[in-house]
């Protein structure tokens, strides 16, 4: 997660020179996410700085122990905060009043922590932690009396700065629906239910990409800030390990039943549920089953 967060900061404030900004419309399509899901395949970092940054990010997440909807959250918040830069840009131009230092900056590992802290307000349902779990987590890079302000403030520069200039609407066309069933994001007016579920697609089909690419439990960063190591270990959020069963399971039911061996992940879903069902009830088999045929079926290159 650390490492798909640090990936998509320089992904998405890696701007085009302020001239091209100014003459050209944002998009309502939103930035592809390819070029983050891609650098799983090298595994390495671009400078000392975005090392750094890793780090920090990873060390902020083992601390606290959350789960990867607020590091999703994050990721939301971050593309906001540069639409809303870009949207400014655009119609204002020099008399923008949203004004983002060039990435990579140290004010960005400021706004990672409030970001952090930000989507989890958001997220956590009303869920409290106390002033002095925010100091654990931020200590030695954030100073203790500023880590409360953090928050305050870049809530403040997203909310102004999104009514002054509203980003583009987001375009309903996204594949991140694949995980429809996330229905339990809280209503909020940052975190758009949309872009958070892209940013989970996102990140989950990197960490899926990662694992493959690699086949170990390391992950090479930039030797120069880590003199005393090597390698760190990757952090997977907690679906990782749901997600590998779920695949190993469909995997060995497309070879013990040979039928399913050209079937879809959709498909192979309803077989299992059809043979669960029919443990139960005899009713629940033929419902599920007649809701297994009326999927297209798929070659398998796309299953």
């Amino acid at each position: 997660m650390a490492f798909f967060v640090t990936k998509s900061m320089a992904h998405i404030f890696s701007f085009a020179d302020i001239q091209t900004l100014k003459s050209e419309k944002p998009s309502s399509q939103m930035k592809s996410d390819i070029p983050v899901i891609a650098t799983a395949m090298n595994r390495c970092f671009t400078s000392d700085w975005e090392s750094q940054m890793y780090l920090i990010i990873l060390r902020v997440f083992q601390r606290s122990m959350l789960d990867e909807s607020v590091a999703i959250g994050m990721v939301v918040l971050f593309d906001l905060l540069s639409d809303v830069y870009k949207t400014g840009t655009y119609f204002a131009g020099d008399e923008c009043e949203l004004i983002l230092a060039p990435y990579p900056h140290n004010i960005y590992i400021s706004y990672a922590m409030a970001a952090f802290m930000l989507s989890y307000r958001l997220l956590s349902k009303d869920r409290p932690v106390s002033e002095e779990f925010w100091e654990q987590v931020m200590e030695g890079f954030i100073e203790p009396g500023k880590v409360h302000t953090l928050e305050r403030d870049f809530r403040m520069l997203l909310e102004e700065n999104s009514k002054r200039y509203p980003p583009p609407p987001i375009s309903p066309q996204d594949p991140a629906y694949i995980f429809y069933y996330d229905l339990n994001l809280p209503p909020n007016p940052l975190i758009h239910r949309r872009k958070y579920l892209r940013a989970k697609w996102a990140m989950y089909t990197h960490i899926r990409l990662a694992i493959r690419v690699r086949g170990g439990k390391y992950l090479r960063i930039d030797p120069r800030s880590v003199p005393d190591h090597k390698d760190v270990l990757l952090q997977f959020p907690p679906c990782y390990d749901y997600m590998m069963k779920r695949d190993i399971l469909f995997l060995e039911t497309r070879i013990r039943v040979p039928e399913m061996s050209e079937a879809s992940r959709k498909e192979v879903h309803y077989y299992l549920e059809a043979e669960k069902s029919l443990r139960q009830t005899p009713t629940a088999m033929m419902r599920v089953g007649r809701k297994l045929n009326q999927i297209p079926r798929q070659s398998a290159a796309t299953a």
